[in-house]
Formats: structure tokens, sequence, C-alpha cells
């Protein structure tokens, strides 16, 4: 639960930050997007994050949370924080590798094989703080927190048993973007297509993609498994990790 302390240290900084012209919004509001379904641990977080700051607060912000993609597409999230369109939002970082290129170090295969520990201490000893001050300088935007780590990214397939990188030649795979995802796809003769998490069940369905990156919660909160998702793989390198604006 670090994202929460984080977070909550600096709130009241940020929701002070938000009174300024631009949103559509009170301007003691704070709205919050994001791409992930209700049950998704991602939004339950936040919900705990709202509650814990109206208490912290007394009652002096108030708050105002989309998930699903209701108001803003992952694609366009960080865009409209930056706007003043939306006050905050979570996101996985090869969102944010459109923005800053330094973010696909998350999915090099360089990393391969680190514990989350090591690389949460790689974050911990400046990288994190590094990848921060770029994002905040080009966006003018807040980083209040530190990088969650949200777990193993598998690829899950709906018709192909994977076990070995020479089971994902030739299939089409989505993932959420990022340069590193789509040479480490290339690498191994697997073609990569960008896409948002909310077309991803009918392109499952439809056969427009084989597979999708994700995390095992997003498979459970999406019904992939309803989409035709069946067998799931690892590759021993890509923890997701996750950045609040």
């Amino acid at each position: 639960m670090k994202l929460l302390k984080s977070l909550a240290g600096c709130a009241l900084a940020a929701g002070i930050a938000l009174i300024s012209p631009a949103p559509a919004f009170a301007a003691d509001e704070l709205v919050i997007t994001m791409d992930t379904a209700p049950g998704h641990l991602r939004t339950r977080m936040m919900r705990e994050f709202i509650s814990r700051m109206e208490k912290r607060s007394g009652g002096a912000m108030s708050f105002k949370l989309f998930d699903s993609s209701q108001l803003f597409s992952s694609r366009d999230a960080a865009k409209a924080v930056a706007r003043g369109d939306a006050g905050m939002t979570v996101l996985v970082t090869p969102h944010l590798s459109r923005i800053v290129a330094d973010y696909n170090v998350f999915d090099l295969p360089v990393i391969n094989g680190l514990s989350d520990p090591q690389r949460a201490k790689m974050l911990d000893d400046g990288l994190g703080a590094f990848l921060s001050a770029q994002l905040e300088k080009k966006m003018g935007v807040v980083v209040p927190g530190n990088y969650w780590s949200m777990g193993k990214v598998l690829i899950f397939s709906t018709n192909k048993p994977m076990d070995k990188f020479a089971d994902l030649e030739g299939m089409k795979i989505r993932i959420p973007g990022g340069a590193a995802l789509v040479i480490r796809l290339k690498a191994i003769n697997a073609a990569s297509v960008a896409m948002p998490s909310t077309d991803l069940p009918l392109a499952l369905q439809q056969g427009v993609v084989d597979a999708t990156m994700a995390g095992a919660e997003s498979v459970m909160t999406m019904k992939l498994t309803d989409a035709g998702v069946k067998y799931g793989f690892w590759d021993q390198g890509i923890i997701g990790y996750l950045a609040p604006l």
C-alpha cells in the first residue's frame, strides 16, 4: 500500500494546485480518471485513497472517480491531467513512454530476472526521481509519490498454449504501447498491436488479436475468459509499474 501512503502525504498540496481555471468541475473537487474496471485493485485503491483524503481534509476536499475509461482513455489520460480536464490519474508506464522515452526502461530485457525488491531498489536509488522529473518538466504535472509495482505482466492467449518463446511466433499480441514492447515482440517474430484496454475484449473475440499482455487482475476484472482467454505465459521479464499523476 505504499502508493496510498505516498499519495496521502501530498494530496492536499495537489488539491490546492487544482484551484485554477480550466476544469469544468468545482475548484475544490479532485476529478480522477482511471482506465480500470470498478473491481480492479487499482480502482479499489483509489476509492480507499479518496476515503482517507476526505477524512484527512475534514471534508474540505471532494472527489469524483471515473473508472473504466468513462472520462478519458488510458491513451489520453495524462494529457487530460496536463490540460486540467482531469485532476489525477494512475497509469502503467508504457502509456508514459510515448511522452518520456526513458519509461521504456521498465520493459527492457536487460532487467529480466530481477526480483521485485531489486527493481524497487533501482527505482528508490534515483531512477524513479529521474523519470518523474522528466515527466513533470515536459507535461507540467506532478508525480505525487512513488511508483507502485502491479506484479507480473503475462501474455494471455485465446487458442494457443504457450510454453516457450517459439510458441509466440506469428501471433498478434495486444500491448498498451511503448517502443520497448514493440521491439521485444519483434525479436521473437510476434506482431504487436497497440490498443486501449476498452477495445480488448471485442478484439479477442473477433480474432483481431490472438493474445494480450496483461496482469492477472485485469484478466479477472475485465472477464477476459469470457472473451476467450485460456492460456498464460510469463517470460520471466516484465513487472508492471504504475505512476500517479
